[in-house]
């Protein structure tokens, strides 16, 4: 926990004490960009690996496993989601819920939703953005559009390779036009540095 409590600190300091500027847009980008990324991964791992051990149809909570509640939650917790999940979810925690609340949820930090929508928010204003502004929407849409609910675990996994090479593409997207060699060209007059 030494290593978590750390790391929280010093998000907790640069949240508090960086200026809002490029700097810390592309900050909060990267932070933004690995944890839709680590959604998606933990997803693909534990609830693709829960669904295909499930029923084919959905069982009412009389009749599921005594135990998948807790398998679910601990896909949550895995992604400090439990507490978020019970307030604002009402009903079973089951397959559905759980995965629709991991994409879908606008107001969860690690959602897919959530994750995009603040990436967007912070491209926005970086500069030469509008490339990746589409980018985000499209992976947006896409991500709403994804198949019906419930999923079988086949294709959830499908969905979320797909999802994640998306999220790829926005991160390559992003180092190339920020990030690579040649992708900036310094302002007239800007001083050069000595080699």
């Amino acid at each position: 926990f030494a290593v978590i409590e750390s790391c929280q600190r010093i998000v907790g300091i640069v949240s508090g004490t960086m200026g809002r500027d490029d700097t810390f847009r592309f900050h909060e980008l990267g932070r933004t960009v690995e944890r839709c990324d680590m959604t998606t991964r933990v997803l693909d791992v534990r609830a693709a690996g829960l669904l295909s051990q499930s029923a084919k149809a959905p069982v009412p909570p009389a009749d599921r496993s005594p135990y998948e509640d807790v398998r679910w939650m601990g896909v949550l917790r895995a992604l400090g989601a439990q507490h978020m999940f019970t307030r604002s979810v009402p009903g079973p925690t089951d397959a559905d819920s759980v995965v629709t609340f991991l994409i879908d949820n606008e107001d969860f930090p690690r959602s897919v939703a959530h994750c995009l929508g603040t990436a967007a928010g912070l491209i926005v204003h970086l500069p030469r953005s509008e490339a990746l502004v589409r980018t985000v929407h499209d992976l947006k849409r896409e991500i709403a559009e994804r198949p019906e609910r419930p999923m079988e675990a086949a294709t959830l996994r499908v969905w979320l390779d797909e999802a994640q090479r998306g999220i790829g593409a926005l991160h390559h997207e992003l180092t190339e036009t920020y990030f690579t060699i040649g992708s900036f060209e310094a302002p007239a007059g800007a001083r050069q540095a000595l080699v």
